[in-house]
């Protein structure tokens, strides 16, 4: 088992990290729903969420948030 979570091994609904779902495609990417831990900065959510092409989110506040991941 690897030392670093991945989301293939991460607990199902760790309350430490962020959890989300694909709420559907856009152009050149997926539109990603979820919510996360009271205190974590935006920073911190972006490493969970970001795909190697990275992405931006359209909203961010009150424990949720979400995220347009790029594909390419």
């Amino acid at each position: 088992m690897p030392d670093k979570p991945s989301l293939s091994n991460a607990p199902i609904n760790d309350p430490r990290t962020p959890s989300f779902t694909v709420a559907g495609r856009v152009h050149g990417g997926a539109k990603l729903e979820g919510t996360y831990p009271g205190g974590m900065t935006i920073e911190t959510v972006e490493k969970h969420v970001a795909g190697p092409f990275g992405g931006r989110f359209e909203a961010f506040g009150n424990g949720s948030f979400i995220y347009i991941r790029y594909s390419d």
